[in-house]
């Protein structure tokens, strides 16, 4: 079978393309022809196809053009661009990821017209979302998905910004107004959470499927549990990790807190922590994989404290291999992959108390934590077999390419 993957990069930026590379690599090994389309950004890894791919735009600089603004709604160039590609390449089926804003709903109509039939994985809520996260001014928000559209402008959700947020409010309105999505021959939401959002928004219950998530990795051998709490991914404000660093400063002697990842809050919880869990804290900085491996295996908890509805955080199967118990916000697609006091402990978003009870309760009782992350990596055999996920993809290729 021939397969093209199009995702707007094409290096490893985040769980997205973790995750088509991932799967890629695994139906290039079953001999199944893989290729990538993606816009032409400097650090991209694959790039056979790359005088196909369209100019990357940057779209973080305070002030855009129009004309580079209008192409984050719908882009020509990557819609003409692709459809040489698809002429040379000719695939039997295109998977896609994320699009939005780079390349943008117009390589679906691309494929239409091709008749290739499509489906897309949804990493996160952008289908429903203008901003992907379903949240917004300090809040879980889902009136866009409620189809009250003109709220992303009224709210400045894109950004902080009315420009970049009427640019999203444009974007969708064109997608829906042309029934672009509806186009998918396959729309596979890796959470019941999301899968349900899809569906209320409209979209045919034959074509939404749930697909739970799944990434291609090794368990991590069980190692001491060392007297630390970890928390690993981006240092942003939705990621709740100021309120970790509250809790962890509410909470008794026995708890700390390593933080790996960086983002845009790193300043802001550095003094959130000068001043709620001195000398409680540790920052590391981006960690690579072996080593955050490493960390999860030693960790008495991985830690997910999000206020906004994740939808099927990476990490927690990164932790589930490691044998980790994981402690997490009860909002979003995360109480799927987590039962409260089977592979962790939830707690509700934002409460500071409950979350610090719960790292003070895995922090003097080892055997406990250890019994949680031997029920996670039960689970991730069980539930989120790697192996068995791309079987189910395999098939639903073959479905929409018969």
């Amino acid at each position: 079978m021939r397969i093209v993957h199009v995702n707007k990069f094409l290096y490893r930026r985040g769980g997205a393309e973790r995750y088509m590379f991932d799967v890629a690599r695994a139906f290039k090994r079953r001999r199944h022809d893989v290729f990538f389309f993606g816009t032409a950004h400097p650090d991209n890894v694959e790039g056979e196809y790359r005088r196909y791919y369209p100019p990357y735009h940057d779209f973080a600089p305070p002030r855009v053009g129009l004309r580079t603004a209008l192409a984050a709604v719908w882009s020509r160039a990557a819609a003409e661009k692709f459809q040489a590609f698809l002429d040379d390449v000719k695939p039997d089926v295109a998977h896609l990821h994320n699009i939005a804003y780079h390349l943008t709903p117009a390589v679906v109509a691309a494929l239409a017209r091709a008749g290739v039939p499509a489906v897309m994985t949804l990493h996160d809520y952008n289908l429903l979302c203008p901003n992907h996260y379903f949240y917004s001014r300090d809040e879980p928000c889902f009136r866009c998905a409620e189809k009250k559209y003109f709220s992303c402008i009224t709210r400045r959700c894109v950004k902080g910004k009315f420009g970049a947020s009427a640019v999203g409010y444009l974007a969708h309105l064109v997608a829906r107004r042309k029934k672009i999505y509806h186009k998918l021959a396959r729309i596979l939401a890796p959470s019941a959470f999301l899968s349900e959002k899809v569906r209320a928004a409209g979209y045919d219950d034959a074509r939404v499927r749930f697909l739970p998530p799944a990434i291609d990795i090794r368990e991590t051998r069980a190692a001491r549990k060392e007297n630390f709490f970890l928390y690993a991914g981006r240092l942003a404000p939705q990621k709740g990790v100021d309120v970790l660093i509250q809790a962890v400063g509410l909470a008794g002697p026995k708890v700390r807190l390593k933080v790996a990842g960086s983002g845009p809050e790193i300043a802001n919880l550095r003094e959130t922590a000068r001043g709620y869990a001195a000398d409680k804290v540790e920052f590391l900085g981006h960690v690579d994989a072996r080593r955050l491996a490493g960390l999860m295996a030693s960790a008495r908890a991985v830690v997910v404290p999000s206020r906004w509805p994740e939808n099927t955080p990476a990490v927690i199967l990164e932790a589930f291999a490691a044998g980790a118990a994981v402690v997490a916000s009860r909002i979003g697609g995360i109480p799927e992959m987590v039962e409260d006091g089977v592979e962790g402990l939830l707690v509700e978003a934002e409460d500071v108390r409950g979350l610090g009870a719960a790292l003070e309760l895995l922090a003097g009782d080892v055997r406990k934590g250890r019994k949680l992350g031997a029920a996670g990596r039960a689970r991730l055999a069980r539930d989120y077999s790697f192996k068995e996920h791309m079987a189910r993809l395999l098939d639903v290729y073959r479905e929409v390419a018969a």
